[in-house]
C-alpha cells in the first residue's frame, strides 16, 4: 500500500506520483454531486421510457443508483463526461488547493488543459478496468517530451475492493514503452511491467488527490462491490510560454495543443492560494 508523502514535489520526482491527503473539502464536491444526480435522473427517465427498466431507483443513494439501474448489465460506456456542466468542471479544476500543489510540481504558470474524464466504475464492469499504461500512450508519442500531470480525484472512498488506482513507483524513468489499442479501446503495454517494477495500490478517501505524470504506469482493476466507484481525472501542464522550450518540447506542446483543439478542449490558467 502506498503511504502519502509530506514533501509533494520530492515524492513526485522520485516516484512519478504523489498522494496529497485531505486536499479538498467536502463542500468542493457538492456541485459535482448535483450535476451527476441530475444526469442520472435524466438517464433513468430515458431508460424507463425506452422500457429498459421498470423502476428508476430514485430512492437509491448517489453511489448505488446506477448500479441498481444496470444490475446484471454493463452500461457499455467508460466515461460520463457529459454529466458535468462546463462551469462546474472549470470551478472544480481551478480550485486554489489544486493550484497550490500544481505550482510546486509544474511551476506557477499552470494550465488546466480542459481534458478530463468523469468515470462511473460499475460493479464487475470489465469495460472500466484499465490495463497497465502510461497516459502518453493515449496522448501520442510526441508528448513524452513534455510534462502532463493528472490529478485523480475519487468522488467516493476507494480501495482495492472497488477499484482504486494502482501505480508502479519510479516507472516514469523507463521512457515511453510500446503498446497497442485493443477492441475495447484500452491500450495494452507489450511488456509485462509488473515484472519490471513493484505495483502498489493507492486507497484514498474523498478529499484526497493523487497527482501523477504522463509517463507513470498506472492501472485500475474490477470493482467487486455493489456500489459505483465515481472518480474524476483532470489534466494539467505548464503554460507553453512560461519559459523557453527546446525543439522537441516545443513540438510536443504544439502537437498536444492541436489534439486539445480537435477535441474542443480549451486550456485555462489555474488559481493558486492567495498569499496572506
Amino acid at each position: 500500500m502506498h503511504e502519502p508523502q509530506a514533501n509533494w514535489k520530492q515524492a513526485y520526482r522520485e516516484q512519478g506520483f504523489t498522494l496529497v491527503p485531505g486536499l479538498l473539502p467536502a463542500a468542493a464536491f457538492l456541485p459535482l454531486y448535483s450535476d451527476i444526480d441530475a444526469a442520472v435522473e435524466r438517464h433513468a427517465q430515458d431508460l424507463l421510457q425506452e422500457g429498459k427498466v421498470a423502476d428508476t431507483c430514485a430512492r437509491e443513494s448517489y453511489d448505488r443508483r446506477l448500479a441498481k439501474l444496470y444490475a446484471g448489465r454493463d452500461m457499455g460506456v467508460r466515461m460520463w463526461d457529459q454529466a458535468l456542466r462546463p462551469s462546474t468542471l472549470l470551478d472544480f479544476a481551478s480550485q486554489p488547493a489544486l493550484g497550490g500543489v500544481l505550482a510546486e510540481l509544474l511551476g506557477p504558470e499552470t494550465c488546466f488543459s480542459g481534458d478530463y474524464h468523469l468515470r462511473p466504475k460499475l460493479p464487475e464492469s470489465s469495460l472500466t478496468t484499465f490495463p497497465w499504461h502510461q497516459d502518453s500512450q493515449y496522448y501520442g508519442p510526441l508528448t513524452r517530451h513534455m510534462e502532463i500531470v493528472t490529478a485523480w480525484v475519487p468522488l467516493v472512498d476507494v480501495d482495492e475492493a472497488n477499484g482504486c488506482l494502482w501505480v508502479i513507483p519510479g516507472s516514469q524513468r523507463w521512457g515511453l514503452l510500446d503498446g497497442a489499442r485493443g477492441s475495447d479501446q484500452n491500450i495494452r503495454t507489450f511488456e509485462n511491467v509488473e515484472q519490471r517494477g513493484r505495483a502498489v495500490p493507492v486507497p484514498m478517501k474523498r478529499g484526497d488527490v493523487l497527482f501523477f505524470g504522463n509517463l507513470t504506469f498506472h492501472a485500475s482493476k474490477l470493482n467487486r462491490t455493489d456500489r459505483v466507484r465515481w472518480s474524476l481525472d483532470l489534466r494539467y501542464y505548464e503554460r507553453a510560454e512560461a519559459r523557453l522550450r527546446d525543439a522537441l518540447e516545443a513540438e510536443a506542446y504544439a502537437y498536444f495543443a492541436g489534439k486539445l483543439r480537435a477535441a474542443g478542449r480549451e486550456a485555462v490558467s489555474v488559481r493558486q492560494p492567495a498569499l496572506s
